[in-house]
């Protein structure tokens, strides 16, 4: 089965994106996205509680009697420095009051890392609670390393959401998306852009990212263009194409953008791959990674 689209909204409520320079959307524009999307079929919002108000804003702005499955993820409990399962009641009552929801398909855990710890089976139970209680129909985790996949109880989650895109190919070619298929979990891919980086030319790169990277960016383009193709329908296709998706989870900063991913999204699921996309796979992660991008 073909992944279906989804919509990440942190740019609803951060000025997110290493590209972006509009900044965080107003609420009118937010109003025409969510209206686009539910006209267009988009099966997915993903939001979370550390994209500063966007929950609140999805809240105002749903369209009434909309058909989304919506996703938040906790907050990070590194910054708390303890397991509460009445902290976390707490901040999950809140998403759902901001989201105006009596419950939500899917709540994830932001970082693996707060069930590595000998009190992370705390944080697992009160997340199975939630769904015993019908106020979530899943739980799941956002990863960024295949090997995360190896320190936590995989098998009792149901989605994981990790990063994909025609240069991030890792999740590919380390199996983690075969491991998780045969478990049954349903996958959700993000970071099909970088961010906007596929979608610009290399000379609007920022200086932190390595010049093999750009020069690599540079030809990949040049090939597409060379042959009248576009950036943002080839990193679609790779992702349509990919089978045991769920869901693709895209950002956009604009009505006009997403008219043009959802456009081209229906024309590549018409289309057969025209080139071979394993050729363009980036193996340096820390190019990949956008919290690495931060610190250089």
């Amino acid at each position: 089965m073909s992944p279906k689209l989804g919509l990440g909204t942190a740019q609803f409520g951060l000025d997110y994106g290493i590209t972006n320079k509009g900044g965080k959307l107003l609420d009118n524009q937010v109003k025409e996205i969510l209206c686009k999307a539910e006209e267009c079929d988009i099966s997915y919002i993903d939001t979370a509680q550390a994209y500063g108000a966007s929950e609140q804003i999805l809240g105002k702005n749903l369209p009434s009697k909309h058909s989304f499955k919506l996703m938040t993820k906790l907050q990070s409990q590194r910054n708390l420095n303890l397991y509460s399962k009445e902290i976390w009641e707490d901040l999950f009552r809140k998403s759902l009051l901001n989201l105006n929801l009596k419950k939500i398909d899917s709540l994830l855990i932001h970082s693996s890392s707060d069930i590595c710890t000998d009190k992370g089976f705390i944080l697992v139970e009160w997340m199975e609670s939630l769904r015993e209680r019908g106020l979530i129909d899943r739980m799941g985790v956002s990863i960024y390393e295949a090997d995360e996949l190896s320190r936590i109880p995989i098998e009792r989650f149901q989605l994981v959401q990790l990063p994909l895109s025609i240069y991030d190919q890792r999740m590919l070619r380390n199996g983690a998306i075969e491991r998780l298929t045969d478990a049954g979990i349903a996958i959700h891919s993000r970071s099909a852009f970088l961010q906007g980086l596929i979608l610009v030319p290399h000379s609007q790169w920022p200086s932190n990212l390595s010049m093999e990277f750009r020069e690599h960016h540079a030809k990949i383009s040049e090939k597409i263009h060379g042959s009248n193709g576009r950036m943002l329908d080839e990193a679609l296709s790779f992702l349509f194409h990919i089978p045991n998706i769920e869901a693709v989870i895209v950002g956009t900063t604009s009505l006009a953008e997403l008219t043009d991913i959802v456009t081209s999204w229906e024309r590549v699921s018409t289309l057969a791959n025209k080139f071979n996309y394993k050729l363009w796979s980036w193996e340096n992660s820390n190019d990949l990674d956008p919290r690495e991008w931060l610190i250089k």
